[in-house]
């Protein structure tokens, strides 16, 4: 019973996925549309067609992807069979600019016995989806090498012979991280977002990054809350949030939000843009919009009704996905902090 369940779990999980993928890919075929008047959007756009996960989501979106390709070698039958998909690790290319999101293979090599001796796990690992990571820091920055994995406990021992392990030199289990996710969707997205990106410490200097991605903000005045994904917030009562996603993507979902939020929680005013989305709430003690403040603020899950349509669907995931990046920063901040 437990196993039907958990693989009616994965089935639905791979929908979700699948849905946000044809989401997103439509999303930015549609800004693409949009920009090809302006030469900065344009260019930007030009940039992301190339970019590897944008060609992932391409081929997530087209029917051929539907398709269970049978393996035609020894070498792809393998690799399909269920003892070699026992352990998934999702590896990430090394790149302090913007990552590869390529998917390298997982394991080089078996582990020789005496380096097994010495790679012994300090504490038991969940067998969830989840990330393991490396902490690269300075006085004032922090770099996170980061890899995906379908399940911690499984994945441990083969870290250091993979290729993620052989990249960083990985010989030591006290200088490994992890954090436990709700999906491997979850775990890839984190890692794709975050990994192998030169970071400041101090979150007061995250609005000044060229990259503008990365300055989230939420401020509540009474019965108003703006959320900043784009710009900074005017008032003085604001909290730092971190990075939770790309701003032109933000700016695209929550302008089409007000129906699906509208139904969570009553809205008096309703009002989005390229930088910020501003919300007056008739009745803040309401439990759903408690909730909302909670996934922004402490990286709480948002409980959707049924019955949802397409676009209230993505935006469900969209929302899960805002979750989880809010859930790994605050755990980053706990793990820098031990650092000082």
């Amino acid at each position: 019973m437990l196993a039907g369940k958990a693989h009616q779990q994965e089935g639905w999980e791979a929908m979700e996925c699948e849905l946000l993928a044809k989401e997103t890919f439509s999303l930015m075929e549609q800004l693409r549309e949009e920009g090809a008047q302006d030469p900065e959007q344009a260019a930007w756009l030009d940039e992301l067609k190339n970019d590897p996960l944008y060609q992932t989501l391409n081929a997530a979106a087209s029917p051929e992807a539907k398709a269970d390709p049978s393996p035609s070698t020894p070498d792809a039958a393998a690799a399909s069979s269920p003892a070699s998909a026992a352990v998934t690790i999702v590896d990430r290319p090394a790149h302090t600019d913007q990552p590869d999101l390529g998917v390298a293979p997982a394991v080089v090599g078996p582990m020789p016995e005496a380096e097994q001796n010495h790679w012994v796990a300090l504490q038991p690992y969940p067998s969830d989806p989840g990330i393991f990571y490396l902490l690269e820091t300075t006085s004032s920055t922090f770099c996170l090498r980061a890899v995906a994995c379908a399940n911690l406990a499984a994945a441990f021992d083969q870290l250091p012979r993979s290729t993620f392990g052989q990249k960083w030199n990985l010989t030591n289990p006290q200088e490994l991280h992890f954090m436990a996710c709700q999906s491997l969707a979850h775990a890839e997205m984190i890692v794709d977002y975050l990994s192998n990106k030169r970071l400041p410490r101090d979150q007061d200097l995250i609005g000044h990054l060229a990259d503008r991605d990365f300055h989230w903000w939420w401020e509540e005045a009474g019965d108003q809350v703006t959320i900043y994904y784009g710009g900074h917030p005017t008032g003085q009562n604001f909290i730092k949030l971190g990075p939770l996603g790309d701003t032109r993507i933000a700016s695209v979902r929550f302008k089409h939000a007000y129906p699906f939020l509208q139904g969570l929680f009553p809205i008096a005013a309703f009002k989005a843009n390229e930088e910020k989305v501003i919300l007056r709430v008739a009745d803040v003690a309401n439990q759903s919009f408690q909730e909302f403040k909670a996934l922004f603020l402490k990286g709480g899950n948002l409980t959707t009704p049924g019955g949802l349509s397409r676009e209230g669907q993505t935006l469900g995931l969209y929302f899960a996905e805002l979750a989880a990046l809010r859930r790994f920063w605050l755990h980053l901040q706990e793990q820098l902090a031990l650092k000082e």
